[in-house]
């Protein structure tokens, strides 16, 4: 029995040899099949031609032997028009194709790490600065509207002239001195031109204009073609002298109609939220590091111009002023740029001093609980203001946290090694500094907030205009 188990064995084993030699063969032949194909295509083609050419070959001989040549030949089909091989061209451009996203990564890899340095996210403030960030605020492409608050009610004039023991008052339409019947003010005089100078209101402010006159027109002495005029000036038309007086009736009445009917601060103002956010943050702040005096003294500053510090400043302290009863002042330290405050039409013409007075306030009101002022060191010169300002600062400290307000905002110069910035921030609760994305190297804003930590001043960041250039779905930041 066993021996015919092997042999079957045995004889199933040569089967299964003779089958798996088959199916090689088979597949042999599977794989052979195209070639076998394409021969048997060619020698169709070849035996067609053959065929073509000898039945021509034929018809040829005909006519040699008989003189005559057939007419039944057509023309089957027409050629086809010559054409390149296009696959190595496909090739190439796969390959130009792939070469290029892969150039345009790693360029992009490169820029990103080692040559553009500046702060872009929010995650570069704590993590590669580790400083506290308090606010991201988007980049609104021309979004925003123009002003921010309403100017402050301006300084009522009068135009006082003693010789004739008369006065005028300035009360916003074009005021005209001349020599002419139709003059505002009709001045007989021959150093007097017919027409020659007007006063009127620009801006907030009370303006004088020469109209060509022959003699000038002089504001405190200096002659002038065209100056803003302010209280306790002396204005000299030829040989005639006025003097400017502040109109303290008029004042009143208008700092009472301005109280009453002053509006709040742009509602539809597009980083109204950003900024009520940042106050609210502060706050928070305050209340962490159990800081309960009043007022507060805060400082907004930057690494160089155009970060939005003005804004920043502006939109903070009015958001402040929203909160209870008690009052925001807004304080310009720009020195350079005198006493304009471009964040609404107007013009400061109220110092720091006035606006620690109850009784001289009024004119730096702009809304309910909010004061605006400018810093321009009474006592100095712009020059010298640099200078003077921290030891100005040194006595008036005092009499700031003396003052009934609950939040002083300070809107100071961009932050360098001679600014005043670094110098005043000893004495501020808090430091803000306005960082524009994209445009403000991480090394600048690691090396300012180092002199502001030197000064023992508590230091946060504000990320101003940044963009996002990938979908939410791939990159989420808070």
């Amino acid at each position: 029995m066993s021996t015919q188990i092997a042999a079957l064995e045995t004889k199933v084993q040569k089967l299964t040899e003779q089958l798996n030699y088959v199916r090689g063969r088979s597949m042999e032949l599977d794989s052979q099949s195209s070639k076998i194909s394409e021969l048997e295509r060619t020698r169709k083609i070849e035996a067609d031609n053959y065929n073509y050419f000898l039945t021509v070959q034929l018809k040829n001989d005909i006519d040699q032997n008989y003189g005559s040549k057939s007419s039944n030949i057509n023309v089957i089909q027409s050629p086809s028009a010559p054409s390149m091989d296009g696959r190595k061209l496909k090739k190439a451009e796969y390959f130009l194709a792939v070469a290029g996203v892969l150039f345009g990564l790693g360029l992009a890899f490169l820029i990103e790490m080692y040559i553009d340095r500046t702060v872009k996210r929010p995650v570069d403030i704590e993590a590669k600065l580790g400083v506290p960030l308090f606010l991201s605020i988007p980049y609104q492409n021309g979004k925003r509207s123009q002003n921010l608050l309403a100017a402050p009610p301006s300084t009522p004039l009068t135009l006082r002239w003693e010789g004739a023991n008369r006065s005028f008052t300035l009360n916003g339409s074009k005021t005209t001195i001349g020599a002419s019947a139709d003059s505002t003010v009709v001045v007989a005089d021959e150093s007097v031109s017919e027409h020659h100078c007007e006063i009127f209101r620009r801006d907030g402010e009370v303006m004088l204009k020469d109209l060509g006159s022959a003699s000038g027109t002089y504001v405190d002495g200096q002659r002038v073609m065209e100056a803003a005029l302010k209280p306790h000036q002396t204005l000299r038309v030829g040989n005639v002298e006025f003097s400017i007086e502040k109109n303290e009736t008029k004042a009143v009445e208008v700092a009472k109609k301005s109280a009453a009917a002053m509006p709040p601060w742009d509602p539809r103002h597009a980083l109204r939220p950003f900024y009520e956010t940042l106050r609210d943050r502060l706050i928070t702040y305050f209340e962490v590091k159990n800081l309960t005096h009043n007022p507060k003294l805060v400082a907004l500053t930057s690494c160089g111009d155009n970060a939005g510090v003005t804004s920043t400043a502006a939109g903070l302290a009015a958001a402040l002023s929203e909160t209870g009863e008690g009052n925001v002042l807004l304080v310009d330290m720009n020195v350079e740029r005198g006493a304009a405050h471009h964040f609404y039409k107007g013009h400061l013409s109220c110092g720091i001093d006035e606006a620690l007075k109850k009784d001289k306030r009024d004119e730096a009101k702009v809304q309910k609980n909010l004061y605006v002022v400018t810093e321009s060191g009474s006592n100095s010169d712009e020059d010298s203001l640099p200078r003077v300002l921290p030891k100005r600062f040194t006595s008036l400290v005092p009499k700031l946290k003396a003052s009934d307000y609950d939040y002083i905002i300070f809107d100071m110069p961009p932050m360098s090694q001679i600014s005043i910035t670094p110098r005043l921030a000893r004495f501020m609760d808090m430091v803000m500094v306005v960082v524009e994305s994209e445009k403000t190297d991480r090394e600048v804003v690691q090396r300012a907030v180092n002199m502001l930590t030197e000064a023992r001043a508590n230091v946060g960041v504000v990320l101003n205009k940044r963009k996002k250039y990938v979908p939410k779905q791939l990159l989420q930041e808070l």
